[in-house]
């Protein structure tokens, strides 16, 4: 259970991002088949279908190409345009041939633009809806940080998610001010070869964000960069060390190769909207104040108790719920 309130330590502050900041515009059926139909295929498919097809294809990539083909050196376009493929290849009819001896039938194909134009709406806020609590919530965060003098508390904000490259430019497409972390540096750091590795990597080198001290989110740090996916502690120690390296960036005096303690100078928050991947993954990490997006109310009360099956054998995870992400204010700012 999260602590009812945040000391005044310096803070690193990290969120889920589909369903946590922000969520498809419609049901996917819905939009795939709207994409669909104005290429000129699956007039006579429900969304329902199309909705059933595009699950089938996911899992089936899930589990071949993990990780939206990291795992298997494949890239996140290729991973996508994969599913699309085998959502819609079902509803394709086959041309036959018209006499007995004539060439066989031609093999079912997509429309040429399909593909893109869907990766392309999904890759902005044409295919997303952003809470409506997001930018209240990082506008309050920004001016918390916006102070000065050394003894000013420190605040990092990321987005720690489960997905490939397009969520930092999705966020961009709302308004919001993201940083930019290279992803090879990511890799190093989750595989612990930086900064205890041969050679040195300069601290501007790791974190370069588009407006220093000025960003709503610091850094995005994805699955697919990072090489592993929540709940995997490696993803959680990777965000920590980011965030130091932030600091180290602009010459506050952190070294990057620590890691943020919540028994030391920082702690460490992370929300999001699935208890297993995120609550208990990000506690299990030794991130002592996980909480739970819940604005449907889902969740009966606000101190309920989730069960869920646990290794350890306990059946219950008592996790905090927010409602509304304006809710942290209380918890994390005072």
């Amino acid at each position: 259970m999260p602590n009812p309130k945040l000391s005044q330590k310096n803070l690193l502050i990290a969120f889920d991002a589909f369903g946590t900041l922000f969520t498809p515009r419609g049901p996917i059926g819905a939009l795939y088949g709207e994409i669909a139909r104005k290429h000129g295929i699956c007039g006579d498919v429900s969304d329902e279908d199309i909705m059933s097809s595009f699950k089938k294809a996911f899992k089936h990539n899930a589990k071949e190409r993990p990780n939206y083909g990291k795992e298997v050196g494949m890239d996140p376009t290729a991973w996508w345009s994969n599913i699309i493929t085998q959502t819609f290849t079902p509803f394709l009819s086959t041309q036959k041939s018209s006499s007995p001896g004539s060439a066989p039938p031609n093999p079912p194909s997509l429309p040429h633009r399909l593909v893109p134009d869907l990766i392309t709406r999904f890759a902005s806020r044409d295919g997303y809806t952003l809470y409506n609590d997001v930018i209240p919530l990082f506008a309050s965060l920004r001016a918390a940080r916006g102070g000065s003098g050394s003894s000013r508390r420190k605040i990092v904000t990321a987005v720690l998610t489960n997905s490939d490259d397009r969520v930092a430019g999705i966020l961009r497409s709302f308004g919001l001010r993201v940083g930019h972390v290279d992803p090879e540096t990511v890799e190093k750091i989750a595989a612990s070869t930086y900064p205890n590795g041969s050679g040195s990597t300069s601290a501007t080198t790791l974190l370069q964000p588009e407006r220093l001290g000025e960003n709503d989110i610091d850094f995005v740090l994805t699955s697919y960069d990072c090489g592993y996916e929540k709940p995997h502690r490696a993803i959680f120690d990777a965000a920590r060390r980011l965030a130091l390296a932030r600091y180290a960036q602009v010459g506050e005096g952190e070294e990057t190769g620590r890691e943020i303690d919540d028994d030391g100078e920082w702690e460490a928050v992370y929300v999001g909207d699935e208890v297993d991947k995120d609550v208990v993954g990000a506690e299990e990490a030794g991130w002592a104040n996980a909480f739970l997006v819940d604005r449907e109310g889902l969740v009966r009360d606000a101190r309920d108790v989730v069960r869920r099956e646990d290794v350890g054998g306990e059946g219950q995870q008592q996790v905090r719920v927010l409602r509304d992400l304006r809710e942290l204010e209380t918890y994390v700012l005072g």
